[in-house]
């Protein structure tokens, strides 16, 4: 009982991370009972058993899509608004690349993230972490992230430049 106990305890923090929400007491029960059902078999350690179970969550279509959410109240034209937790995730995604971090996910279950969101963005284009939005942007916008990639030819840049050089281009004919 205290193992699968502590199982839950892990497995429900995991899950709550890895789905960008909190999640429901039967789905935590699922993943220590898959965990359980692991670790009890003979050779096999604990770890092995909240491994595989970790592996489940991460293969759930819960992890793998932002499953979004919307508020029962509708928007100011009627239409209806993403949830605080969906809001959370496109935020960090968005300025992060990443996750939500424990203070946007702390603002979403006070259901205070829409109230804050000028203070939380400007929280989260403080840290180190908004650099990867703007390497990821700029990488997909002007696609510098093939600049490596590109050989230049000199001499063919350089016999496109106008002739306006006289001196130069008697060099170039010398050499």
């Amino acid at each position: 009982r205290a193992r699968r106990a502590y199982a839950r305890e892990i497995l429900g923090d995991f899950a709550r991370k890895a789905f960008r929400r909190p999640v429901d007491g039967k789905t935590v029960n699922r993943l220590a009972a898959l965990a359980e059902q692991v670790y009890s078999q003979p050779g096999k350690t604990f770890e092995s058993g909240i491994g595989q179970a970790m592996a489940a969550a991460l293969a759930s279509p819960r992890f793998l899509f932002r499953e979004e959410a919307a508020e029962r109240k509708g928007g100011e034209r009627g239409y209806p608004l993403v949830d605080d937790y969906s809001l959370a995730s496109r935020l960090s995604y968005f300025l992060w690349s990443s996750m939500p971090d424990e203070e946007l996910m702390r603002v979403a279950a006070e259901g205070r993230l829409r109230r804050n969101l000028p203070a939380q963005m400007q929280r989260m284009l403080k840290d180190k972490r908004s650099m990867d939005f703007i390497r990821n942007f700029t990488g997909q916008w002007l696609r510098a992230r093939d600049i490596d990639g590109v050989d230049i030819d000199d001499r063919t840049v350089l016999a496109r430049e106008p002739d306006g050089d006289s001196e130069r281009e008697r060099l170039r004919r010398r050499y």
